[in-house]
């Protein structure tokens, strides 16, 4: 199974493409071995078995370095530089020269046959020149049957009406079933056709010669070919194994050193869009009994099951999604009626036949698997077997045994049992119809009747059929299969429910996952437009600077606004953090608003007294502390005391503090420069600048001061 899983890899290499694709120019019923020993014995080999040897020597030396890279074990066998000398110039070089790959004769590209062969071709046209023209003579005419000639035992012939032939005509080689068509060979080209004959006959005896050389030349090289196609071959076969796992999408089975089996969505391989199952079984268990349905896929687990076992014993990979398997000894399936007249078996006769000849037959450790068991006689007799044969096994080897039945008291007495697993394929309610799925811990109804009536309900030849069942029916097995259904139907709508649930949150994430990528590319492209506007303001208020160095300080007053630019910009960048809205649902509206009242502002979020209310009846002026503020009537509210006690109010707090003012214009012409400083410090400490940037610039002006700065307007630069 490594070189399996090995070989899967391999299928998508381009090199093992080519190289498997010329082990599919071998013939596959091509027998090297067989033909290795006719060698050895000197019987001559047809050139269509020697190009099978051909084509093993030319497979080995065109993929060499695929086999060194993939095969070393291969080098390791043939000497691959002496096995390619000797054989191109024994065999290949001649045999190539006029046999190609697909075993296509040229006998004109033979030095030996070439002369003889153009011979061939000039009599056999004369031959043709000759009969054409006597197809058309009035010995001939209208006497043909039809007017192409043909090769019978190796002569040229024309086809003759047998009512319109005489003997003069020539000699009759051949004649149609029929009857009707006389082949005959015109005299005038018998003698071409004897010397055609001794050309071809000559041929055949020198290809027989030459075939007889190359067979013994073979001779040099058997151990290569022995080795090289028992690896072909083997390649061959585990490549098969790799393509038919890849195909079905099968698995890897890892094996189990205990009895039992663990099988994740497994499938049969032969049918189309299978429902997959788990099925499992245990050590400790006995068994499994399977019930439900018909064509509910009771038999098609079974075989599953068996398929298991053969495919792992083959050294193939399982259909399923994960196995563990264990390898038994022994399987055994039981499945179709083998009653035989001819021996005076009935089908419960050939039925205990093979349960004899399975007692007899047990090994170490046992997979039995019967379908319907005891099905051809009645329910309770056939449980009441089934169960004592089942311990009877238990007592004789070491053995699981999986079972179907439709018997009632079968089915209960194993689910009763622990040391069983019970299971059931399931059945829509809706639509009288199996799901094909297998449920676990507990038997389930055959739906016998329901699905016989949903069939024949509309034929009137099967009116009261259905009633008339019922009525026959103990009330015991009517209640118990009843609740067999009843079970089915919740199963049913508990697995179409989780069904629908992980669908539902399989689109909601996606939905989620959708979201995030609008947002995350909403996201990218603000932050790419805020990016080239703050690079504009910057490269903007760069240039200010290096007009402020070189002494122009007229549009400092723009770095404000820019500032302010950037600001914003990062503001709008930046997360908002959402206070999470109060819950005011316990606050009723008054029925009249009332001058001098308390209310509770959900604008301002505190108690307020109202004085008086405007004329539009929509607003009125509230007093909350030393401030009367204007608000909306409808967000005055009943004032509950225990609830504004505990209510926390969010309202800012406003502190307001009077600074005192600050000039827009100073004139500092006559300042020394540590009057000028001291001015440009004072101004600092008031806080009238935004910046440490612009307070940076304000102290570069004292080293103007001197030089060309005599006024110092600072328009925009206060708060």
């Amino acid at each position: 199974m490594e070189q399996t899983q090995a070989f899967l890899e391999y299928l998508y290499a381009n090199d093992f493409n080519q190289f498997y694709m010329e082990i599919s120019e071998l013939e596959p019923t091509f027998d090297a071995k067989g033909k290795v020993l006719q060698i050895q014995k000197e019987h001559p080999l047809q050139l269509a078995e020697i190009n099978q040897f051909a084509l093993l020597s030319e497979l080995y030396l065109n993929n060499y370095q695929f086999i060194k890279h993939y095969f070393p074990k291969w080098l390791e066998e043939i000497d691959y530089h002496t096995f390619k000398r000797n054989i191109q110039n024994k065999i290949l070089k001649e045999f190539r020269r006029f046999v190609s790959k697909d075993g296509e004769v040229s006998l004109d590209r033979h030095p030996r046959l070439a002369p003889l062969f153009q011979k061939q071709l000039q009599l056999e046209g004369k031959i043709r020149d000759k009969l054409n023209h006597l197809i058309h003579h009035e010995k001939f005419h209208q006497k043909t049957q039809f007017n192409t000639l043909d090769i019978l035992n190796d002569r040229y012939v024309i086809p003759i009406k047998s009512d319109s032939f005489n003997k003069n005509m020539g000699q009759i080689v051949a004649r149609s079933e029929s009857g009707n068509t006389l082949f005959v060979e015109p005299s005038e080209v018998s003698q071409l056709n004897y010397q055609r004959l001794e050309i071809v006959i000559e041929i055949q005896a020198i290809l027989s010669k030459i075939e007889h050389e190359l067979t013994i030349s073979l001779q040099g090289f058997i151990n290569e070919f022995i080795k090289i196609s028992n690896n072909v071959f083997w390649v061959d076969e585990l490549v098969t194994r790799a393509k038919f796992a890849n195909k079905f999408q099968l698995t890897r089975p890892q094996l189990r050193t205990q009895k039992g089996f663990k099988l994740n969505n497994s499938f049969h391989p032969l049918i189309a869009n299978p429902v997959k199952n788990d099925i499992t079984l245990t050590q400790d268990e006995g068994g499994l009994v399977i019930s439900g349905p018909n064509t509910g896929g009771k038999t098609a687990t079974l075989k599953t099951l068996t398929l298991m076992q053969l495919f792992m014993h083959y050294g193939l990979f399982i259909p399923c999604d994960h196995g563990e398997i264990y390898p038994y000894q022994k399987i055994f399936y039981f499945g179709n009626d083998n009653q035989d007249l001819t021996q005076g078996l009935s089908s419960f006769s050939a039925e205990v036949k093979n349960y004899t000849d399975l007692l007899e037959d047990l090994g170490e450790s046992n997979l039995i698997l019967i379908d319907e068991i005891f099905n051809s006689t009645s329910s309770e007799e056939a449980s009441a077997l089934a169960v004592a044969m089942f311990k009877k096994i238990h007592t004789l080897s070491n053995a699981h045994i999986v079972v179907s039945s439709h018997h009632q008291t079968l089915k209960t007495i194993l689910h009763q049992d622990k040391s069983y697993a019970s299971a059931h394929v399931g059945f829509n309610m809706e639509d009288n119809r199996p799901t094909y799925k297998l449920h676990y811990g507990s038997p389930g109804s055959s739906h016998a009747l329901r699905i016989f009536n949903s069939m024949t309900h509309q034929n009137d030849l099967f009116a009261n059929v259905y009633e008339n069942a019922l009525h026959f029916l103990d009330n015991q097995v009517i209640h118990y299969e009843k609740l067999l259904e009843s079970l089915a139907q919740k199963e049913h709508r508990l697995e179409k429910l989780i069904s629908e649930n992980d669908e539902i949150n399989k689109q909601l994430k996606n939905q989620k996952n959708s979201m995030e990528g609008v947002i995350k590319l909403k996201v990218q492209d603000r932050v790419e437009r805020a990016e080239k506007k703050i690079k504009k303001l910057i490269d903007k208020a760069e240039g200010i600077i290096q007009s402020a160095k070189s002494g122009d300080i007229s549009k400092f007053k723009q770095i404000n606004k820019h500032q302010h630019e950037i600001s914003r910009e990062l503001n709008n960048l930046s997360p908002k953090d959402e206070k999470p809205q109060k819950d005011y649902s316990n606050l009723s509206d008054p029925k009249e608003l009332k001058i001098g009242d308390n209310y509770f502002c959900l604008k301002l979020n505190k108690t307020v007294t109202l004085k008086r209310i405007e004329k539009n009846k929509k607003d009125a002026l509230v007093e909350a502390g030393p401030l009367s503020i204007k608000v909306p009537c409808s967000s005055l509210k009943l004032a509950n005391q225990l609830d504004i006690k505990n209510t926390k109010s969010d309202t800012p707090q406003v502190f307001i503090s009077k600074s005192r003012k600050a000039k827009l214009e100073y004139d500092c012409r006559g300042m020394r420069l540590d009057e000028f400083q001291n001015l440009i410090e004072s101004l600092s400490s008031l806080r009238y600048f935004q910046e440490s940037s612009l307070l940076f610039l304000l102290s570069y002006l004292a080293h103007l001061y001197l030089s060309r700065i005599l006024i110092c307007t600072f328009h925009g630069l206060f708060f």
